[in-house]
């Protein structure tokens, strides 16, 4: 590192420091006023008054910054696991403040209806964050809108449903197939002892995907494995989104202090990321208009038109709306891939039970089958098996890790509590769906608690927990407390696509492979101790596996 660098870092730090005394300070007189105000004398039969919410205890002045900043100082990036030991240790619904904010932390699934529910709650003012990642300037998306109230969110969000229609998704299946089958002739290439990266593997098919599927982008980023401009690009870009939670002064000090290394480093790298942006956009208009039955996501997201001009998308608008379906079909799928590989390589038998559901199907190769049979869109909703792998993975790994936030802009009842204007309410993801009250053995990765049918040691297992529940009704109450892609009005746009994708690429690829762990990973250990939260969940250092043929085994 140069010493201007070293310069650059210590003036960030130092800024930091002091901005944070400073911070303190100046708000610590807010955050008293507002632990000292008294609670309302009048309340609803029933409900219980907002100071009555279990949380950790609060310091004088500062409340809980002490705990957080503790935490934050071992590891910022994981963040996401000191609300789950909040959780299990204050309950489903837990307050927490820092200096100018009261943030509501929820993991009880009976809550969700008053904050996600109809009407629902706005989204809390930091998605502003986010916008940097596919705008310049600021412009709400799809993803960022407060309310789902607002005419432009209303326009797109009814525009883009033909793109994910049954019809939509079965038509891309094919070209998915296909680049499965290219991403499996390149794993065999590799050979049984190569450590592969699956994290990166799996973004460039996803990217390949998205862009072939939805936007007429002939990419091959799958084939050519020299560094893509876009994932670097994005994934600074999402880091920064991160600091701007975990350092709140760092963007401040990088904006008023232009000269320093780090400031011009960040602006080259929006600008290089927002010139792959446009150049994409200007790319998809040389084509001319789309024809009346395009149901991609570029011609259903050009033919929107603006509720209060009656013009069409255009500009900054245009681009971020694009972006957003990019970023949002890219990471989120590629990382549960690659979570999942990981898990079943660190649990051979259950590895094994995958297996030998897709040879029931015809699926697996064998030394006698070196090809096994083409997967068959039919084929994917007869996999129960590998579709319970798929949701313990999400239950445990949850891309979206830190969940949603919302924000009460008045007094509102939520789980019995009545919550003040101004107050931030997170539905943290990992957390829920690794809370002890939410599922018996949560950090155990046991697909049978899944199925509806299962052997009978797995409904014995079940029963031991849940004397009272059937199998099917466990099931039932499992899922309210799993949200892979949110829900309510405000879920996730792309999950017909994830949902078909997601185990297209698994069973073709644990069809042709037996998948291990490098020994670079440290075994299960290096995955739970891996995890990094930046934007969305993945490993830190890389998700390093090994694929062996199966045909050769």
């Amino acid at each position: 590192m140069s010493s201007s660098q070293l310069s650059s870092t210590a003036t960030l730090e130092y800024v930091n420091t002091m901005g944070l005394i400073m911070g303190i300070v100046i708000l610590s007189i807010s955050i008293y006023v507002s632990l000292s105000r008294p609670g309302s004398k009048s309340l609803p039969d029933g409900v219980k008054p907002y100071s009555a919410l279990p949380g950790p205890p609060l310091w004088p002045v500062v409340g809980n910054l002490p705990q957080t900043v503790a935490f934050l100082k071992q590891d910022a990036h994981a963040h996401h696991m000191i609300w789950l030991t909040f959780a299990n240790r204050y309950g489903g619904m837990y307050r927490l403040h820092i200096p100018g904010h009261r943030f509501i932390v929820v993991s009880d699934p009976a809550v969700l209806p008053d904050i996600i529910g109809r009407p629902g709650l706005p989204k809390w003012a930091a998605y502003e964050n986010v916008i940097p990642l596919v705008s310049k300037t600021k412009v709400h998306t799809l993803f960022t809108t407060p309310h789902s109230d607002d005419p432009m969110w209303k326009a797109v969000r009814k525009a883009l449903n033909p793109a994910f229609s049954p019809d939509a998704i079965r038509a891309k299946f094919g070209l998915v197939v296909n680049k499965c089958e290219e991403l499996c002739s390149l794993m065999s290439g590799f050979g049984p002892d190569k450590d592969m990266e699956a994290q990166d593997l799996m973004a460039r098919l996803t990217l390949d995907v998205v862009l072939q599927a939805g936007f007429g982008i002939c990419s091959q980023y799958l084939g050519d494995l020299q560094p893509v401009p876009l994932m670097q690009e994005l994934h600074y870009a999402m880091d920064e989104s991160f600091r701007t939670f975990s350092e709140p002064l760092r963007g401040m000090a990088l904006k008023l202090m232009p000269w320093l290394p780090a400031a011009a480093e960040r602006e080259g790298h929006f600008c290089r990321l927002y010139a792959i942006w446009d150049r994409w956009i200007q790319q998809m208009r040389a084509r001319g208009p789309c024809s009346e039955d395009d149901d991609s996501m570029w011609a259903c997201i050009s033919r929107v038109k603006d509720p209060a001009s009656g013009k069409q998308l255009e500009g900054d608008q245009l681009q971020a709306e694009v972006a957003s379906l990019i970023v949002g079909g890219l990471d989120t799928t590629a990382q549960t891939c690659s979570f999942t590989l990981a898990l079943l390589a660190a649990h051979p038998e259950v590895q094994e039970e995958v297996a030998a559901e897709l040879e029931a199907a015809g699926l697996l190769a064998s030394r006698g089958k070196p090809q096994p049979r083409r997967l068959t869109y039919a084929d994917l909703s007869k996999l129960p098996y590998l579709d319970a792998v798929v949701k313990e993975s999400m239950r445990m790994y949850p891309v979206s890790a830190s969940g949603l936030g919302r924000c009460t802009r008045e007094p509102t009842v939520i789980g019995g509590y009545l919550i003040p204007a101004g107050c931030d309410v997170q539905i943290n993801y990992y957390a829920m769906q690794n809370a002890e009250a939410n599922f018996g053995d949560p950090q155990r990765f046991w697909p049978q608690r899944w199925l509806r049918t299962a052997s009978p040691d797995a409904v014995s297992a079940a029963a031991a927990r849940h004397s009272r529940e059937s199998l099917s009704d466990n099931v039932n109450r499992l899922a309210r407390a799993f949200l892979p892609y949110s829900a309510g009005p405000r879920s996730c746009i792309g999950q017909p696509l994830a949902i078909m994708e997601i185990p297209t690429v698994l069973a073709m690829v644990l069809g042709r492979f037996k998948v291990s762990l490098a020994e670079r990973m440290g075994g299960y250990e290096g995955i739970i101790s891996g995890q990094q939260n930046s934007f969305t969940l993945s490993l830190k250092g890389g998700c390093w596996l090994k694929f062996a043929e199966r045909c050769r085994l």
